[in-house]
């Protein structure tokens, strides 16, 4: 699984969409879009939120397991 995947996932998880979720990670929300759709990836401070809102290492969240 792809980190789009996972992000958007984790967003729908949250049970939010892409507005409240970027707020929540202190980005944009077409950053967002672009994070999903793997045209960018997340820099390091917002893949260490995204880790914490997941409740998983870096590691396990880059890993190629769902």
């Amino acid at each position: 699984m792809q980190v789009g995947e996972k992000i958007t996932r984790l967003r729908r998880q949250l049970q939010m969409n892409q507005i409240e979720f970027a707020k929540l990670i202190h980005v944009h929300q077409s950053t967002i879009s672009r994070y999903e759709r793997n045209y960018i990836k997340p820099d390091t401070d917002t893949l260490l939120r995204l880790c914490g809102l997941a409740g998983v290492t870096i590691h396990e969240f880059l890993s190629n397991r769902g």
